[in-house]
């Protein structure tokens, strides 16, 4: 398993806990493609509200997009190790953090965790889809 992290921002980010967190969330959710990888860059607002427009056609900052290699990234085994690319706004998880009360680097694990759900095909489209999202979610970080 890879998980290739790119800091673009001037904030300091525990790699290692990001890695921990990845290994771990494939093991407890059971993907055992040895091959997986994922890539996740940490960005400013500006960054992360240009791909949004871009890729979304939405003209706002967001705190996480997760760009699948595979739209049915269900389908596992995957041939290619690659599940895709995760960007994190680390200006957005700052303010949502002090929002709901907890620091920065536990915003940052969320927003991993929330983005690598959506690479291996979790959705919140519906509330019983963001139940099932929020549980995965505060299962793999326990």
């Amino acid at each position: 398993m890879l998980l290739s992290v790119n800091n673009l921002t001037k904030e300091k980010i525990d790699k290692r806990t990001i890695n921990w967190i990845f290994t771990s969330a494939l093991s407890k959710l059971k993907i055992k493609n040895k091959k997986a990888e994922v890539s996740v860059a940490f960005v400013g607002d500006k960054a992360i509200k240009d791909l949004n427009r871009r890729y979304l056609k939405k003209n706002t900052v967001t705190d996480v997009l997760a760009f699948s290699e595979k739209e049915k990234a269900a389908q596992f085994p995957l041939k290619t190790g690659l599940l895709g690319e995760i960007i994190i706004s680390v200006q957005q998880a700052k303010r949502q953090a002090k929002k709901l009360d907890h620091d920065l680097k536990q915003e940052i694990q969320i927003l991993f965790v929330h983005g690598l759900l959506h690479l291996i095909g979790y959705d919140h489209i519906n509330i019983k889809e963001k139940g099932l999202m929020d549980k995965v979610t505060k299962m793999i970080l326990r």
